[in-house]
């Protein structure tokens, strides 16, 4: 199907974050490679998966966000001279915010790659302090459990999804057998090495 109303973007949302910082992780305390290949084929994958989120999403959205906005002509005498100078034809309806229900649903794929861009530098700048200041192994651990965890809380997005439309229509049974497979496999990855 074509529609994304079953899928919450926020699923991207954790896996880039887990993926980058499990990246940056990797140069405090090198893992195997196929893992670090995974995580980067993780990360062009979500972008890619983003990048169709935002066409879709701005085609559904453009109609029911855009309201009409009045002509000059119409506007009440009594109304200020900013409301007059507002330009006439079609304007957002809603605003971009950090509240958990409009972060990470933008309709610009640029915010997203700004977004990602500026979390890549602040787990750059934690990875280089201490590599090269703090050298701490508890540290170093830290972050590492933190991207574990957070790929972790994957389902929950998800789950908030489907209990606020009171529905799993929309989601594909291929994707949750995908992450359960995906699941199954880096787990016995990690059995055998052990």
């Amino acid at each position: 199907t074509s529609s994304l109303e079953g899928f919450s973007s926020k699923v991207s949302l954790i896996l880039l974050a887990s993926n980058i910082l499990r990246i940056f992780y990797w140069f405090l305390s090198p893992f195997q490679t196929v893992f670090l290949i995974q995580s980067m084929v993780m990360v062009v994958a979500q972008l890619l998966l983003l990048r169709l989120i935002v066409s879709k999403r701005f085609q559904v959205s453009s109609a029911e966000n855009l309201v009409l906005v009045k002509p000059v002509a119409e506007l009440p005498s009594t109304a200020s001279s900013a409301a007059k100078k507002e330009p006439i034809g079609l304007i957002s309806n809603k605003t971009p915010g950090l509240q958990y229900e409009s972060f990470w649903e933008w309709s610009n794929f640029r915010i997203y790659l700004v977004w990602l861009l500026g979390y890549s530098l602040f787990c750059s700048i934690l990875v280089a302090s201490n590599a090269f200041f703090f050298k701490s192994l508890v540290f170093t651990k830290v972050i590492g459990y933190t991207a574990l965890l957070t790929e972790a809380s994957l389902g929950i997005p998800q789950f908030l999804c489907n209990w606020k439309r009171r529905s799993t229509n929309g989601l594909c049974v291929t994707l949750v057998v995908c992450w359960f497979l995906g699941d199954v496999i880096k787990t016995l990855l990690f059995l055998l090495k052990q």
